[in-house]
């Protein structure tokens, strides 16, 4: 009788088990997320011209649903990168002059992941994941160069492009409890090259030009989940 107790009791622990593992299976979250991202240079080999760029604040919002292993989510974002440097024909322009701008995307994407483990161990949930969407690049930028003769030469643009956008992910999330959990994830973010107007102006006369460029943002974030169980 009490080898049938004990098993009893272990069949009914393993089913709690079992069921707490299985909770948050299939349910809806809310995803929030901040971090910094490292914007790749942007060339236009036509003009000659290449951006660098320093690190920019990066910001997630995203609301999604899981589906045993796999989630799906719909996510908003802004990351947003100030110029450091202007190279015209090999000439560094920020160097010699005063040069301001910065470069900001709004994704708007629909990611699909994967985790694993998920079942098993919610103390470590390694992830992967890739996104479709649209993305709006707006870049601003201006640059003033005067020489002693009193010559001046400006660069000013203020231009944004709806572009095609995808991205890649991967990480990881831990649980504290039932709802909540946090996470370190990296992201891919690129779009398709776009175009955007520019004025180059020598002591007030402006010439039109047309830049071309792709956005490939590397970005590290921190996640805060809540899982509405």
């Amino acid at each position: 009788m009490k080898k049938i107790a004990f098993l009893a009791a272990l069949a009914s622990l393993t089913g709690v088990s079992f069921a707490a593992q299985a909770d948050n299976v299939n349910n809806t979250y809310l995803s929030l997320s901040g971090g910094v991202g490292f914007l790749s240079d942007q060339t236009d080999d036509n003009l000659n011209v290449t951006k660098t760029f320093d690190v920019g604040p990066a910001f997630d919002v995203a609301i999604g649903h899981r589906l045993d292993a796999g989630r799906v989510e719909l996510e908003v974002g802004y990351l947003s990168n100030h110029i450091k440097q202007l190279t015209v024909d090999g000439v560094s322009l920020s160097s010699q002059g005063d040069t301001s701008g910065t470069t900001s995307a709004v994704p708007i994407m629909l990611a699909g992941f994967y985790d694993f483990n998920f079942q098993h161990n919610r103390s470590f949930i390694p992830y992967v994941g890739a996104g479709l969407g649209v993305v709006n690049v707006d870049e601003v930028t201006h640059t003033t160069l005067s020489d002693n003769s009193g010559n001046n030469f400006q660069v000013n643009e203020n231009d944004h492009n709806l572009l095609f956008g995808y991205e890649l992910m991967a990480g990881f999330n831990t649980y504290f409890n039932q709802n909540f959990s946090m996470g370190l994830g990296y992201k891919f973010l690129g779009t398709t090259r776009g175009a955007y107007q520019a004025n180059y102006s020598l002591n007030g006369n402006a010439i039109p030009v047309t830049y071309h460029d792709n956005y490939f943002n590397n970005v590290v974030m921190v996640n805060l989940n809540y899982d509405f169980a």
